[in-house]
């Protein structure tokens, strides 16, 4: 009997799914192939077919979060009902308010860290950052604030520290806490208008 074809691409993002949820939970030393082998209950060698090194791996899981995230992005500014909507909710994304926001925070922190000793994962971790500055800059500048660049820089620094409170700070500081912080944020920034030429 001929064994059913394997679908590569499915089977891709199965393993990458597999590696997300053990970066989560166990961090980047609990995210080796063998683990990602077991959890997903195939062969060493099936990983090893996909990808060629654990650095290989975490580089392409860390390309499919990214992308997942703009595309979500690019979803909430479609629906949203003005400019400020939009920045906020792409925003909102970016802080761990429910189960899937914690773990890709926790992700993209453990990539981040490794980052710092990975030349290639740090060059996609860099391009991810300045293109969701390009963007938030570009909404601010739609609501006419006096410095885009600045404001996108801002908002991107409070979310990262607003993030790290609620992963690892007091569990005095909440979510209602963080969000209700990054209104406030948003309410001052959005003030700060160009001034219209005489």
């Amino acid at each position: 009997m001929t064994p059913s074809p394997v679908d590569h691409d499915a089977r891709r993002e199965q393993l990458t799914r597999v590696l997300l949820a053990l970066v989560a939970e166990r961090g980047l030393e609990g995210a080796s192939v063998r683990a990602v082998a077991s959890a997903a209950g195939v062969s060493i060698g099936t990983v090893q077919h996909y990808f060629r090194s654990k650095d290989e791996m975490l580089l392409f899981a860390f390309r499919q979060t990214g992308s997942d995230l703009t595309e979500r992005a690019e979803r909430i500014a479609r629906r949203a009902l003005s400019v400020r909507a939009a920045i906020r909710g792409i925003l909102l994304e970016l802080l761990p308010l429910d189960a899937r926001r914690e773990a890709e925070a926790r992700v993209g922190i453990a990539f981040a860290a490794h980052a710092m000793t990975a030349p290639r994962l740090a060059g996609v971790l860099r391009d991810d950052l300045d293109e969701l500055r390009r963007e938030l800059a570009d909404a601010f500048a739609q609501a006419k604030v006096a410095d885009p660049p600045q404001a996108a820089s801002a908002a991107m620094a409070l979310v990262d520290g607003l993030a790290t409170q609620l992963l690892f700070g007091s569990a005095a500081f909440g979510a209602d806490d963080a969000v209700a912080v990054l209104d406030a944020h948003l309410e001052h920034a959005l003030a700060r208008r160009r001034r219209r030429r005489a």
